[in-house]
């Protein structure tokens, strides 16, 4: 039986075990410390549960450890016996920062710990369900291995936070919520954030429908949330674990079993289970002399505060907690300790990918020249940098560029006047230091003129498809020159460089922009042969890339993996939150994914689809992803970044692809956050994943054949005889009068139709992208079902 410890800020202890007075029991001490609760298991030496607790986070993880551990202490007072805690380990977000502070043997990711207790639970499972405070996660295992784990994204929608604040909202206490909403009936609503959950209650409960029918609406909205978004469906198999402390509401696990039509197996222990693998897995390690520094540490006051290392351009932050006069720290990216006052090197793969990159692309810096010019180093110029530096070079002009500048994320989130997507917001504060650069009364060192030349689209050749930058990059330019004074406007360089027609009209661009401002003569021509000189420099470059990738692949008997994204989110240190270094410090190669250079035949599978897509970063992501999909010890992680509505389509396409190969995955979406701590947790565990199935696999990849989905490849319709065309409900007026038109020379055409409840049924589908195209979707699915349609015949205008 639980009860509440008396302790100050109580804390939920369950005794599953009789404890005999005068005892001394030898246990392991597992404790995982979430974002939204703390959590401690105690296990004898035969792997008994005798004790578990639980407390809330409340932003104070070393405050909530000592408050599990004082009621540790508290359970020893009042039934007169002794813990001997032989090993202590920790998990969760947090246990890397509690792992210095308690002593810790062991430091695990939480999938890791949530999969050694599920399997030690039943040896069968093969699918764990697992719904946190702020984050959810789904793993798939076979033969007690993880096979492939997932976690949801940023946003934390369909969690258990989530959960709490409807709950709050709609007046029900937690420990109400699954009595009240067994089987109620549960309208439909959106579940795609809190802000979409919140209309829609409250839209419910003005239509006449009941708190406790709001209620279950959202536990049925958090179920297809997950199984949407998070879980992919058809990887689910016979044995089911739903783990966490969002398991213990019964109407909600039975949301899952009417959704998924099988059973779904809780433990009393799923509100532990992250706790309670990291004591098993300490009963399991070799032993050795603990450093856990006891009970007693919920005595000592532990003050916490919070710096930035200035040692090298990671500028980390890092927590630092001062136990027993001595510093304790935590945060480094470089796994330096807080005594060490220099970097440390703690890159265990033998491979550094932006170190080799920029040898690739090396210039001997210029002297001083007449002119400069300032280039942000961010957006789409980012992976342009060398090429433009070298064309500037050769036409006797110096560059500079803001490169150095670290902090553009932040200033640009009071420069944009919009919601933009992180690297958007970061091209503000890299045009905006160039600004202020310029603008300062010491003039070394500082640009003349700022380049922001205009990329529309990258064609190549004259068979591919147009590639098309985003819309933001489109027109980032007119955007970054808003925020210039008055004076400053005419510091800015704006050619059209990168669209449709062919280069030589790039180059009578720049020499038109060019000619006026360099001191003493310019040729087009001059213009003309630094642009193909540097074209040449940049090809080069890239081959070079190339060629370290095939030798670096071929001779390691291991694993390693491709970043898969922007240049400008994967490669610019302030921006990808350190991944390359998680990885490397944990002794994995990592590539970008231009280092692989796909050929027609390595694609040829997934043509059809590169040939519908208008991105040009979007098709090089999934030529990529495909030619990883295809190579043994190749493992994708794909980087997105959040409020990327690109990155929205192409992430489900990339999921198919993968799922196709049976290959597992990453994806890592990036915000405006500093933090890295989540990004670690995934990377670990997707590591582990891939170590599990590298070692099962027998075959090269390429050797598999691969059957897509037809909802992976689109196909398109050439003729519409003896076919309903169903056209999109854009405007209700010149529609008809189009539809009208088209029946009248033979073609059945018909207006969608546009319903409520076709809106929300659209939002359940929706991960990111524009929303209007979830709607026409559902709407085209719900008019072929009511009309009776044979779906072969029926084309989607």
């Amino acid at each position: 039986p639980g009860y509440l410890s008396d302790k100050q800020n109580q804390v939920e202890v369950d005794i599953y075990e009789a404890l005999s007075l005068g005892n001394t029991y030898d246990v392991y001490l597992g404790m995982d410390i979430g974002s939204t609760s703390t959590k401690a298991v105690l296990i004898d030496h035969k792997k008994t549960v005798l004790a578990g607790f639980y407390t809330y986070t409340a932003g104070r993880p070393i405050e909530a450890v000592q408050n599990l551990l004082a009621a540790i202490d508290d359970v020893i007072q009042k039934k007169g016996i002794d813990f001997n805690i032989t090993a202590a380990g920790t998990t969760g977000s947090g246990r890397k920062l509690a792992g210095k502070i308690i002593g810790s043997d062991l430091v695990i990711d939480e999938i890791t710990a949530h999969a050694k207790a599920a399997c030690t639970l039943d040896p069968n499972v093969d699918t764990i369900i697992e719904i946190g405070g702020q984050d959810s996660k789904f793993t798939t295992l076979k033969n007690q291995r993880v096979t492939f784990s997932i976690m949801n994204t940023v946003c934390a929608a369909g969690t258990g936070s989530f959960i709490e604040e409807q709950a709050k909202k709609l007046g029900c206490p937690l420990s109400d919520y699954s009595a009240r909403t067994e089987n109620k009936q549960a309208p439909i609503t959106s579940d795609r954030c809190t802000v979409f959950m919140e209309r829609d209650l409250n839209h419910l409960l003005s239509e006449g429908y009941s708190v406790d029918e709001a209620l279950a609406s959202v536990l049925h909205a958090i179920c297809e949330n997950y199984l949407t978004k998070v879980a992919i469906e058809n990887s689910i198999g016979q044995t089911v674990f739903f783990q966490g402390a969002t398991a213990k509401n019964r109407a909600l696990v039975a949301a899952f079993e009417h959704r998924l039509q099988k059973p779904i197996h809780v433990s009393q222990y799923c509100h532990l289970t992250g706790a309670l693998g990291t004591a098993l897995m300490l009963a399991d390690q070799t032993k050795l002399e603990s450093q856990f520094r006891g009970i007693d540490l919920h005595k000592k006051q532990i003050p916490v505060s919070s710096e930035v290392c200035e040692l090298c351009t990671n500028h980390c932050k890092i927590t630092v907690a001062h136990l027993h006069n001595t510093p304790v720290a935590y945060g480094f990216l470089c796994g330096r300790d807080y005594d060490t006052k220099k970097f440390i090197n703690n890159n265990r793969s033998g491979f550094d990918l932006l170190k080799e990159r920029k040898k690739a692309f090396t210039e001997k810096k210029t002297k001083n020249k007449p002119l400069t010019i300032g280039i942000p180093a961010a957006l789409h110029l980012y992976e342009d940098l060398p090429f433009w530096q070298h064309f500037f070079k050769l036409l006797n002009i110096k560059t500079i560029t803001s490169a150095s500048c670290h902090d553009a994320l932040k200033k640009g989130k009071h420069l944009t006047g919009a919601e933009f997507c992180a690297p958007m917001t970061a091209w503000h504060g890299h045009v905006n230091y160039l600004l202020e650069m310029a603008g300062r009364s010491d003039k070394t060192g500082a640009p003349d003129f700022i380049f922001l030349p205009v990329y529309l689209e990258n064609k190549t050749s004259e068979k591919v498809a147009r590639r098309q930058y985003c819309y933001y990059t489109q027109y980032s330019t007119p955007l970054a020159m808003s925020i210039s004074k008055e004076n400053q406007r005419n510091r800015f360089l704006a050619p059209l460089v990168n669209y449709l027609y062919n280069p030589y009209y790039t180059k009578i661009q720049l020499y038109r922009i060019l000619k006026p401002i360099v001191t003493g003569s310019l040729s087009f021509f001059e213009v003309a042969a630094a642009y193909d000189q540097a074209l040449k420099f940049k090809l080069a470059g890239i081959d070079h890339l190339t060629k370290i990738y095939q030798k670096e692949s071929q001779t390691a008997d291991d694993i390693h993996v491709v970043l898969l994204g922007r240049p400008y989110t994967i490669l610019d240190k302030s921006m990808n939150k350190g991944i390359p270094d998680i990885f490397a410090a944990l002794g994995i190669r990592t590539f970008s994914h231009d280092m692989l250079s796909p050929d027609e035949e390595d694609v040829a599978a997934i043509e059809s689809l590169l040939n519908e897509l208008p991105w040009h970063y979007a098709s090089e992501i999934l030529r990529a992803a495909e030619k990883t999909a295809r190579t043994h010890g190749a493992y994708p992680v794909l980087v997105t970044s959040f409020k990327c509505s690109p990155d929205s389509f192409i992430t489900e396409y990339f999921k198919k692809m993968m799922e196709a190969h049976h290959k597992p995955y990453l994806i890592l979406q990036l915000d405006e956050h500093d933090s890295s701590v989540g990004y670690e947790t995934r990377i670990e565990a997707g590591i582990r994943s891939f170590q599990n199935h590298w070692s099962e696999s027998k075959v090269m990849q390429a050797a598999n054949p691969v059957s897509y989905p037809s909802s992976l490849l689109p196909k398109t319709e050439t003729q519409l005889t003896g076919k309903t065309l169903i056209i999109p409900n854009w405007d209700n007026i010149s529609l008809k009068l189009i539809a009208a038109n088209l029946r009248n020379s033979g073609i059945d055409a018909r207006i969608l139709e546009e319903t409520e409840t076709s809106i929300q049924k659209s939002l359940r589908h929706n991960t990111g992208q524009c929303i209007p195209l979830n709607i026409i979707a559902q709407e085209f699915i719900d008019y072929v079902e009511k009309h009776h349609l044979d779906p072969a015949k029926t084309v989607l205008w």
